[in-house]
């Protein structure tokens, strides 16, 4: 959320600008008309589903497979991190279409500047978005695995944050004892 500094005096003040909402309006809904369906209802028939990432080459640099889970975890972890796998599978192939947009746009010669077309932009930031959101789910399977099997300590982050804590956790670890 962007956050703009105040023109008064109070510098610890400060505005946050709200989100914008757009109202569909008739030229974007005969454009996008799945924009009026539940997003989270409206499954992709198979397939088209396939149409869609098969008819996209892979990029022989991209790793489309999810980290695997270790063999030692139990079976109830297993079967939690089933789910969670297939849906990081299911997003590392939808970076398939975008990537394929861009490789055409090269191979068709057609001028590329990253820093101003703005469809290579959102290529790359919906890339860059599935990329996070693939990211939390291994973490969520790393934190799954620990919980589950009631293993000791703080899971391994795959990005350390440097947030403080109201307590430190060896200091709560022995005001808990």
């Amino acid at each position: 959320m962007d956050v703009q500094a105040t023109d008064g005096d109070d510098l610890h003040t400060r505005t946050v600008v709200p989100t914008a909402d757009v109202n569909s309006f008739p030229e974007l809904l005969e454009l996008i008309p799945d924009l009026e369906k539940y997003f989270f209802r409206s499954p992709l028939a198979e397939k088209a589903r396939k149409d869609i990432i098969y008819g996209c080459p892979k990029f022989t640099r991209m790793n489309y497979q999810p980290p695997p889970l270790n063999d030692a975890a139990a079976a109830s972890v297993k079967r939690t991190d089933a789910t969670l796998f297939k849906v990081q599978k299911s997003l590392a192939r939808l970076t398939r279409p975008l990537g394929h947009y861009v490789y055409e746009q090269i191979r068709q010669r057609r001028l590329v500047d990253l820093d101003n077309n703005e469809d290579i932009i959102l290529v790359e930031k919906m890339r860059a978005m599935l990329a996070g959101l693939a990211s939390a789910i291994t973490q969520d399977r790393i934190d799954s695995m620990h919980k589950i099997m009631d293993l000791p300590g703080r899971p391994p982050q795959l990005v350390e944050t440097s947030e403080n804590t109201l307590v430190m956790d060896n200091q709560l670890d022995t005001l808990k004892s």
